[in-house]
């Protein structure tokens, strides 16, 4: 603030002018005179014990609440503020107020989560602290004492069903306004001698209630509350409230409601509320908008017309008079958002109702003749008068933040962080007007009441928190101080003090130290330094600190003779890495001031201010002028296309914006080349058609303003943005022929960007207008194109589109009227409508409320196109934040594309697009393709002008500073690239790694940035006439990590300055070694600090970026310099993740793996610290364990192999059964091994695997005898339980693959030995678990030699235990064919002489889908004509053929071999007609072959539903063949079988049917004679 200055003559007076926004929708200018009269007479120190924590005053005492403590102490206010008395307090007092009427004390406290409204009176009778204290409820009186008149202080509970928020006491009554969630309750006073309540009134109008000890003698009345009116406020939650007579206040954040309460004459109807409150939150549910109040002031009887519903409920019992409720002031306040205040900067405080009493009222006092109403925000503050017409007497325009304000008779007292300051007011004036009618009259004047009121001398104190004023009184200042907090009075008057300065940090210090030089003070905390800069204050400069740094002056330097406050800045903390990102930097030698920089095709195109000409310079060594060329009006925006190296310029001239392509200016290298001008789609004749040196310049019309222009880096399609519309303009050249091969070069390879290729002779370029997108409800502020993606840019959204090639015609969509909605809803509400935060991603930002339109105007390109939405991001200024909507006006937005070397030749689609895009506190990052996905949010240490994305960095700046942080973009890549990433096999940092900053370089006035390759362009302009904005350092939610750095001084030289610098970085390899050795620092003192993975997983995306560009772009040589790099990073992070915690130790197997190294450099990287010997990190234990259960061909080595035991019998001796049976471990001494196990069977008892480990060891010892004795511990089936808990101990290799080698282990070739069964039933129970799968299985059985015997017994077990369809048919198909191999196979060599494992027999009794044979199956195969082992194999072959589950058809192929000589052959053939169903061949060919067979077989066979074969079949070839052979007693025996069966199936005239013609009756006359007698009995 500016203060007025003493002089000779006396006392000057200033006028400090404020314009503010008063809430009318007009600037008012609002006058505060400054006088230098001190208002202050003297000042005292209250010797307070604890830290106060509230404070209020009345009654002549001071009473005093400590922090968080639960006593009220009472001080006197006279010289000296002697203690009066103590008090405990029966919870936490969270508001204390004092009443003047009563004298009593009213608290809201807490106490075991619950809040209380407690009444303290008689609290002077305290003064003895052993006093009397009672404790009551509101209504009931305590007997005794209280009733009496004694001496005691009485605590009066005050229940309330909801909890209480504010409470204030009336000066005029003594009644109790207590405001809750929703409703305000009014509480009556009252005195238990009714009789006397009047006169007691009176006299406390008169005088203030006895404030000395000498009231101690005095009796005073009982005193007690009636709750006697509640206010409900369905729409407004009270932070503060006042009571004035009848004169009711409320105060929410942003608004103040006065009401008044009077009797009624007549009964009043309780009011009912309507749901009015509703409509704001339809709006806000129904729209995207935050409903933000609108200015609003209501005097009167307008104020009735708010929307803030009150309704009147009477619960008063004793007083039956009804009361009635008036409006009488309502104000509303919004942000001033578009004036850069935020929400805490309008919040409103200090609430009072003031009464003023004249002394010509009558004795009755309860009416006072004036009532004032006061409240603030902190900038501002407002007094109304309410009686006689409501009326704003005045505004008080704070210089600088209010914190509380108090009213008085004389004087508004006021608080900020530093000071008190007084203002006088203007109610004398309204008072005395109502006193005396003859003012304003001839005969008497008065100052008016809008006389503008003025400010006196402040008092400078050190962050005051409260003021209360009574009388006299102050608090002294501290002599501690924060950091940033300079004191006021003896620091700035050059006191003798010491002052402690506390340094807030949000991490544990370390270490500390002070540099010699600069006295600046350094802080090592966790994983981060903190560095605070010294500052000194001088004496002049320390009051009009605020308006220098407004001016943009620079401080005068350190006079070592003037008293100085010494003072501290300190730098936020954020993962930052002293890794400097930049190798050189030089300055471009440009003539005149630059005003546009752009770069691209190795060139920097340099627009002068204000000027029409463009200068191109090389980014090589020294930048040399490349060409200039003039413009056809002033440019104010410019771009390069890489595709077809030309450049697109925005230009006005004469008032007229045009939108012009400059092509083929490398030819411009001469001044005086020439130059052509076309319009688009008119190709010049002569020397632009032939191919001819010149430049050409391309009009672009356009039917709207263009205000954004971007160029497509895929394609080289040109991006326009104009008012509502964005145009798409195709690139073509001349050629059409050559337009693919030339598209197919510039990808490639960059254009040609050398002075080289003026001898070349490029194609004409022209463009083609081909997609109109229509955009009603967004405007342009920038535009980006990348291959089919348009984003689109406005202050506060941003728009990403995808474009496609549509099958089918597309109809144009017709845009709605939809915006007028948000209009509509403005203009009918009382509410501002601010856009509310939305993210809205992939298929969800179709959702969003902007409107596309798509318009297809190309003529040559007939493909349709079909538009879908990609995401749509809007924000909202952090108001609440305090943040304006200058913080969150977006910048830099970019479509970055990115290729991979895997990709084909045609690169026309990356194989990723990133959309990035910035705020000035903070940037995002997007990736686009394969799901839209946020990738880094990058919280910036101080606002930021511009950013540009790389491959490996992200280059932004702010005024002072070039800062580098890293991105995701590779990991991204890395992950479409390689599809094994994220598995065991390969890893790379997560795409969600928090991203780190490196160190920067500092400039002086940065205004733009630009990059081409390793080239960062900076433009630096530094005017020191032009006033800069100072920066808010308000703290943003979110910033959990930022770090600030020093920015240097400008010269305080009057003029201008600027420069160019085109800065190098260094190549990624170069800032990778330098963070490999940047973490030595973290690897030397902490291995496990999360900062060096960190640093190491940025230093392996590097290293991944430059991998991933395309192989032509890297030669042969350093791609291999890159890969051993990468591997050694690859060792680093697997140390890393080895030592690392629980949660990410798997890390360490796939980057080990990436590294190649084997595992005893491994092992030799991961011996335990000599200060804990015996401790391996999780990830290490995680590697070997990994690496041990897979099947690899390279076996450790003795030495290696007791080594992994040792760590295991330390770190996990569970996993010991494991580890001795990988394959790896092949070469394990078996006797050190052998102790290892039997200590850790004597540990942890006998278990199953464990035992057999031992066995196995024992055997590969040689120790058969103790082989057999531990194999003999436990049963055959543990024993298979063991092997399912750990197969390797069977088996070697496999992993898991169909064809992947397998190989039987010794154990396993010792149990073919001793114990077959054994090893068949572990084989099938390990198929049976998918340990093994049946391949496999075959395939170990061959390595041992036993696919004749074992194979085919573990093929019998496993059908009989095997539940799986496949397999079962599997099986079945290849027992029978090695059934049918034994019978065909003549050679005994061949066969097996080893009785198989089940017998046919068993397998009938256990298996399923071996049946039981058919009876008739021993007429045709008697036992003694075959071998054993030819009968075995015979009936196991029969009984699958008499099963339900083996397919006839699959076998009949291999039953070819079997001829029908044999009987036993016969019968499989016949098992096979019989098993299709053909009976009438199998009848045939049993009677052919074997007759005495078909009794039998019809007996079995010809049942249920063929049971007509024997009368259609059978009997009819009996008698043919009888007739035939009429002597064969076979036959014979067969046909009266036959008979028999047919006359007790059939009736008699039936049988007769059948009977042959020739037939003799005698021998058919007793087979119907039996079915006749049967007939008839039935």
């Amino acid at each position: 603030m500016n203060l007025p200055r003493i002089t000779e003559k006396g006392v000057e007076s200033r006028v400090v002018s404020s314009l503010k926004h008063t809430g009318s929708g007009t600037n008012r200018l609002s006058m505060v005179h400054v006088y230098n009269c001190h208002p202050f007479a003297s000042q005292q120190i209250v010797q307070v014990e604890q830290e106060p924590g509230l404070v209020c005053c009345g009654g002549g005492a001071l009473f005093v609440v400590a922090t968080g403590g639960c006593k009220v102490e009472a001080y006197s206010l006279e010289q000296g503020c002697p203690l009066l008395c103590r008090f405990a307090t029966m919870g936490t007092v969270r508001s204390i107020q004092h009443s003047r009427i009563g004298d009593y004390l009213v608290t809201i406290e807490e106490k075991n989560s619950a809040t209380y409204l407690r009444a303290y009176t008689n609290w002077r009778f305290q003064a003895e602290e052993k006093a009397r204290v009672g404790v009551r409820l509101l209504g009931h009186l305590l007997r005794g004492a209280s009733v009496r008149g004694g001496v005691q202080m009485e605590i009066i509970e005050i229940p309330l069903s909801e909890r209480p928020l504010a409470v204030a006491c009336c000066s005029v009554t003594g009644d109790l306004l207590v405001g809750c969630e929703n409703t305000l309750v009014l509480f009556t006073l009252k005195r238990q001698n009714q009789q006397n309540l009047q006169n007691q009134s009176q006299q406390n109008l008169q005088g203030s209630w006895p404030n000395t000890q000498q009231s101690s003698s005095q009796t005073p009345s009982a005193l007690d509350f009636e709750r006697s009116i509640i206010l409900h406020l369905p729409k407004m939650t009270p932070k503060q409230v006042a009571l004035c007579g009848g004169y009711v206040a409320v105060q929410a954040e942003l608004e103040v409601l006065v009401l008044k309460l009077d009797a009624a004459t007549e009964p009043v109807a309780l009011e009912e509320l309507t749901d009015s409150d509703t409509f704001a939150d339809h709006l806000e549910d129904q729209t995207d908008f935050l409903l933000i109040p609108k200015h609003q002031e209501l005097l009167g009887d307008r104020a009735k017309d708010c929307d803030i519903p009150v309704c009147i409920e009477k619960t008063g019992l004793e007083d039956r008079r009804q009361s009635v409720l008036s409006y009488v002031l309502f104000r509303r306040f919004s942000p001033e958002f578009f004036q850069g205040c935020s929400v805490q900067e309008t919040q409103l405080h200090s609430l009072q109702l003031y009464p003023l009493f004249t002394r010509n009222q009558s004795v009755s006092l309860e009416e006072p003749a004036c009532v004032f109403c006061f409240f603030s925000l902190p900038s501002a503050g407002y007094l109304y008068s309410l009686k006689g017409g409501v009326e704003l007497l005045s505004t008080y325009q704070y210089p600088e933040k209010v914190l509380e304000a108090v009213l008085t008779d004389h004087l508004l007292h006021v608080i900020t962080k530093s000071a008190l300051q007084c203002f006088t007011v203007r109610c004398a004036a309204v008072a005395a007007r109502l006193e005396d009618p003859y003012i304003d009259t001839t005969m008497k004047a008065c100052p008016p009441c809008s006389l503008e009121v003025c400010a006196l001398r402040m008092q400078l104190f050190i962050s005051p928190a409260r003021s209360a004023v009574a009388g006299s009184g102050g608090e002294g200042p501290r002599r501690v101080r924060l950091l940033g907090h300079l004191l006021r009075g003896a620091s700035v008057r050059g006191g003798v003090q010491m002052e402690i300065i506390e340094i807030p940090l949000s991490e544990r210090l370390f270490a500390v130290a002070c540099c010699s030089v600069t006295g600046d003070l350094l802080v090592g905390c966790e994983n981060t330094l903190v560095l605070f800069t010294l500052k000194r204050q001088n004496q002049q400069n320390l009051q009009n600190q605020k308006n220098h740094r407004k001016r943009g002056g620079v401080q005068s330097c350190i006079n070592p003779s003037s008293t100085q406050a010494a003072e501290l800045t300190g730098l936020s903390m954020v993962h930052v890495y002293n890794c400097h990102p930049f190798a050189s930097q030089q300055i471009v030698q440009v003539e005149q001031e630059p005003g546009l920089v752009c770069c691209g095709g190795g060139a920097l195109f340099v627009v002068a201010t204000g000027g029409c000409k463009v200068e191109a310079y090389s980014l090589e060594q020294g930048c040399p002028l490349l060409c200039r060329f003039a413009t056809m009006g002033t440019v104010r925006s410019i771009q390069h296309s890489r595709i077809g190296d030309y450049l697109v310029t925005i230009e006005e001239k004469n008032s007229a914006t045009y939108l012009r392509a400059y092509t083929n200016w490398r030819f411009q290298a001469e001044e005086k080349a020439r130059v052509g001008v076309r319009l688009l789609g008119h190709l010049l004749r002569g020397a632009s058609v032939r191919g001819g040196v010149q430049m050409e310049i391309i009009e672009i019309p356009l039917s709207e303003r263009p205000l954004a222009v971007a160029c497509c880096s895929v394609t080289g399609d040109l991006l326009v943005g104009c008012e509502n519309t964005l145009v798409l303009f195709t690139l073509k050249r001349q050629n059409q022929q050559n337009l693919q091969n030339q598209s197919q070069q510039n990808l490639q390879g960059s254009w040609p960007n050398t002075q080289q290729s003026s001898s070349q002779t490029p194609s004409a370029l022209d463009f083609e207008r081909s997609i109109i997108l229509h955009l009603p409800k967004m405007t342009p502020k920038q535009v980006a194109l990348c291959g089919g993606y348009v984003a689109v840019q406005a202050e506060l959204e941003v728009l990403v589109l995808k474009l496609d090639a549509a099958t089918e015609p597309v109809a144009l969509e017709e845009l709605t009227d939809s915006d007028t909605f948000a209009d509509h809803l403005e203009d009918q509400t009382d509410f501002l409508l601010i856009p509310k935060h939305q993210e809205l991603l992939g298929d969800r930002a179709k959702d969003c409320d902007i409107p596309v339109c798509i318009e297809k105007t190309g003529l040559e390109d007939r493909r349709q196109s079909v538009l879908s939405y990609v995401l749509f991001r809007r924000f909202s200024p952090e108001f609440f934040q305090g943040c304006s909507v200058q913080e969150t006006q977006l910048h830099s937005l970019q479509l970055y594309p990115l290729f991979t070397r895997n990709q084909s030749v045609s690169l026309e689609e990356p194989a990723c697009v990133f959309c990035f895009f910035s705020l000035p506190s903070a940037g995002y990052l997007y990736s686009l393709k394969g799901g839209v996905e946020l990738l880094s949010t990058y919280q910036y240490p101080e606002k930021v002008l511009e950013a540009v994305l790389t491959d490996h960095l992200l280059h932004v700046i702010t005024k002072s500073a070039l800062q580098c942080f890293t991105v995701r973009c590779a990991a991204v890549a890395a992950r479409l690239e390689d599809p094994y990433i994220d598995t065991t096999m390969k890893a790379c940092p997560p795409c969600s790694l928090e991203v780190c900053a490196l160190r920067m370089q500092l400039f002086i006035g940065l205004r733009s940035v630009c990059v081409h390759g390793r080239h960062v362009v900076l433009l630096s302009a530094a005017d020191t006439e032009t006033p800069e904005e100072p920066e808010r350092t308000t703290q943003r939610r979110g910033l959990s990590r930022r770090f600030t750095g020093s920015s240097p001084k400008e010269s305080s030289a009057a003029g201008h300055g600027w420069n160019l610098y085109v800065v190098e970085t260094v190549s990624p390899l170069a800032l990778y070694q330098e963070m490999v050795e940047y973490s030595q620092r973290y690897a030397e003192t902490n291995p496990q600090a999360q900062s060096l993975r960190h640093l190491l997983s940025e230093a392996h995306l590097l290293l991944r970026a430059s991998l991933l560009q395309q192989s032509t772009e890297c030669p042969q040589a350093d791609r291999e310099v890159l890969e051993d790099a990468f591997r050694h990073n690859c060792a680093q992070l697997g140390d890393c993740f080895s030592r690392g915690s629980q949660r990410d130790c798997h890390l360490a197997l796939p980057y080990y793996r990436m590294s190649g190294l084997s595992v005893p450099e491994i092992l030799s990287r991961n011996r335990p610290l000599p200060s804990n010997p015996h401790f391996y990190g999780p990830g290490f234990l995680f590697y070997l364990k990994h690496h041990l259960l897979e099947e690899m061909e390279q076996n450790l080595t003795q030495e290696s192999a007791d080594e992994v035991i040792d760590i295991f019998s330390q770190s996990e001796p569970s996993e010991l059964v494991h580890v001795c049976a990988s394959p790896s471990m092949i070469n394990v001494s078996p006797a050190r091994t052998l102790q290892i196990l039997q200590h850790l069977e004597d540990s942890t008892g006998v278990s199953v695997p464990l035992t057999i480990t031992m066995a196995t060891m024992m055997l590969r010892m040689g120790n058969m005898q103790q082989y057999t004795q531990l194999m003999e511990r436990h049963a055959e089936m543990l024993l298979i339980y063991g092997f399912i808990e750990e197969p390797r101990l069977l088996l070697h290799g496999g992993g898991g693959g169909r064809h992947a080698h397998i190989r039987p282990t010794a154990l396993t070739q010792q149990l073919v030995k001793t114990q077959p069964g054994l090893l068949v039933a572990s084989m099938v129970a390990l198929h049976e678990n998918s340990k093994v799968q049946l391949e496999q299985a075959d395939h170990i059985f061959q390595e041992l030699g036993c696919e004749n015997c074992l194979q085919v017994d573990f093929w019998e077990a496993t059908l009989m235990a095997s539940s799986q369809e496949a397999v079962i048919q599997e099986l079945l198909f290849r027992v029978a064919s090695v059934y049918i191999e034994r019978l065909t196979n003549t050679n005994s060599e061949g066969a097996s002489k080893r009785r198989s494992l089940k017998s046919a027999e068993d397998l009938v009794n256990s298996c399923p889908h071996y049946g039981p044979l058919y009876l008739w199956l021993s007429v045709l195969s008697p036992p003694h004509t075959t071998s054993p082992q030819h009968l075995e194999a015979l009936h196991k072959l029969q009984s699958l053929l008499c099963g339900p589950s083996l397919s006839v058809s699959s076998v009949a192929p291999l039953l070819e071999r079997v001829t029908e000589d044999t009987l036993w052959g016969f019968s499989l053939h016949l098992l096979c007609f019989t098993r299709r169903g053909q009976y009438d061949i199998s009848i045939e060919k049993v009677l052919d072959r074997c007759p005495q067979a078909i009794v039998p077989y019809a007996n079995y066979q010809l049942q249920d539903k063929n049971m007509a074969l024997w009368w259609q079949k059978l009997l009819p070839e009996l008698c043919s063949r009888t007739r035939a052979a009429p002597h064969n007693s076979i036959l014979l025996a067969a046909l009266k079988e036959t008979l028999v069966m047919v006359a007790a199936e059939m009736s008699p005239a039936e049988l007769l049917e059948l009977i042959p013609d020739d037939g003799t009756a005698s021998y058919f006359l007793p087979y119907l004679l039996t079915c006749s007698q049967k007939h008839l009995v039935a």
